[in-house]
């Protein structure tokens, strides 16, 4: 191939890359408070940011949220979004719930 169309193709694919990696991260980092209604009907990704475990899964759940769109994650770090703990039976995160029922272990 030529030099300069893999020159301009890998140029690319790392603009993707690292524009991909900042949303996320900005995605990661929001703190909103979730309502009920956004709940309803999607699979609920209940994490904190500062959480290691949940870092490590975080970027296949955000990029199958992206594709997908049927999905809503909750920070449990904002207090607001702390009143699903005793309503979902949270114990920890991150922890998945679709259709009420926790996927995973």
């Amino acid at each position: 191939m030529n030099k300069k169309f893999i020159i301009v193709i890998s140029t690319i694919i790392l603009s993707v890359v690292f524009l991909s990696t900042g949303l996320m991260k900005k995605d990661e980092n929001d703190r909103r408070a979730v309502s009920n209604e956004e709940l309803k009907g999607k699979i609920v990704v209940f994490y904190r940011e500062d959480c290691s475990v949940c870092q490590s899964v975080y970027p296949r759940l955000w990029l199958h949220q992206k594709i997908v769109n049927d999905s809503v994650f909750v920070n449990m770090n904002q207090k607001k979004n702390r009143q699903f703990i005793k309503k979902y039976r949270l114990t920890k995160v991150p922890t998945v719930i679709h259709n009420e029922t926790h996927i995973g272990k």
